[in-house]
């Protein structure tokens, strides 16, 4: 089979527009010993009603990539490339355009809801912000809607949950409020930050069940290292290690057959692919390998990959890997 390397000319698209592009992105950061690289040359596209999704160790620049893609990165952060919404590049819109856009047709669900939602509002006053940044609801709307949205999240005596405080709920109902104020406005895009974090397994199987439900009308970029969540929910996935995309692949073609050595070792490293751990751990974001950022610990390791730096390769069909196996 023929292999070449992915190019994509800017602003060319055989389909139609993508509803969020991400092009040639890098996020650093300013340390001491030189910039730190969460984000290096990320290309990504998540077509309308897509479930995309990132999967990667903590530590890769996942969270750094849903920051960018909400518009949100610190002011400390040095950052080039494009993050398009519709076409919209978010780096060049005004800070209130952002929030209006943000607000309206882009929902966040953020991994700690306890640090998320404000302390010194209830529920229901949280709720009905995030309904009013929609379409606006009417004063004498706005309580039946709200308790509207927290059925559909499947929360129970919604009358008495909107008169509560966020630390009078669990960290379930926490999470399931988090979702509720995402999906709010209805927007046609939802970035979601470890929506599973910090669950335990019957809550946790309640919100993926959850987030299935709302990928069928409306299009999810997720972040997540809970491979049970990306298995179940996402449609097409990419791997992150070291800042950078190592694959890209559709979800059923990963799970049956990883092909970046990152990638299986991720899988093996399930209970039920026998547990195996990969040896040592990923490189400081401050002093990246010259060659491929995975040789040290990669079992499939060339010459070359300890001094050329590989591209992402296509293969077959749309799926992509960053390794010099598949050149």
């Amino acid at each position: 089979m023929n292999r070449i390397l992915t190019a994509r000319p800017p602003g060319e698209h055989s389909e139609p527009l993508p509803l969020l592009e991400i092009r040639n992105l890098k996020v650093h950061f300013p340390d001491g010993a030189g910039p730190v690289k969460a984000v290096d040359r990320i290309d990504l596209t998540v077509r309308d009603k897509e479930c995309f999704g990132i999967i990667g160790e903590s530590g890769s620049g996942k969270t750094v990539l849903c920051l960018a893609a909400l518009g949100l990165l610190p002011e400390d952060a040095s950052c080039s490339g494009e993050v398009l919404f519709r076409g919209k590049n978010l780096f060049s819109m005004p800070a209130p355009e952002i929030r209006e856009l943000r607000g309206r047709e882009i929902g966040a669900i953020f991994q700690n809801p306890a640090a998320s939602l404000d302390p010194v509002f209830t529920v229901g006053n949280q709720l009905s912000e995030a309904l009013d940044r929609g379409a606006g609801v009417s004063g004498a709307d706005m309580k039946t809607n709200v308790m509207q949205l927290l059925d559909r999240v499947s929360i129970k005596e919604p009358a008495l949950r909107i008169r509560q405080y966020p630390h009078e709920l669990s960290g379930g109902l926490r999470q399931r409020v988090m979702v509720a104020m995402g999906i709010a406005a209805e927007p046609l895009l939802i970035v979601a930050d470890e929506p599973t974090s910090g669950l335990d397994l019957r809550v946790k199987r309640r919100v993926i069940s959850l987030l299935q439900e709302i990928s069928r009308d409306t299009a999810m970029f997720v972040i997540t290292h809970d491979l049970e969540l990306a298995e179940k929910l996402f449609e097409t996935l990419a791997v992150m290690y070291a800042g950078e995309i190592v694959e890209i692949a559709s979800c059923k073609e990963f799970f049956q057959a990883p092909m970046h050595p990152f990638s299986e070792g991720l899988l093996n490293s399930l209970p039920s692919r026998g547990m195996q751990p990969i040896p040592g751990s990923s490189p400081s974001l401050l002093a990246l390998p010259t060659g491929c950022r995975f040789f040290p610990r990669c079992r499939h390791a060339m010459e070359i990959c300890k001094t050329r730096h590989p591209e992402l390769f296509s293969v077959e069909g749309k799926r992509q890997v960053r390794c010099f196996k598949y050149a």
